[in-house]
């Protein structure tokens, strides 16, 4: 899961063979965690989920009906 930690994944300085697949991807932005502790602990908590391995880690896919 890419990290958005200071904009510089989303400006035109940046140039990689992998930048167009990663900006494809959600990336957990945390440009404004020094000042928006709201935003900062949603995006930590939407990584850990993205991180763990557990049953927890996502949601169920529906039952099947057949």
């Amino acid at each position: 899961m890419p990290l958005n930690l200071d904009g510089y994944l989303f400006s035109d300085k940046w140039n990689s063979g992998y930048r167009a697949q990663i900006r494809r991807r959600l990336a957990a932005d945390f440009t404004q965690s020094a000042t928006d502790w709201i935003k900062f602990d949603a995006e930590m908590e939407s990584l850990i989920r993205a991180l763990r391995a557990d049953e927890g880690a996502r949601e169920k896919p529906p039952k099947a009906r057949l």
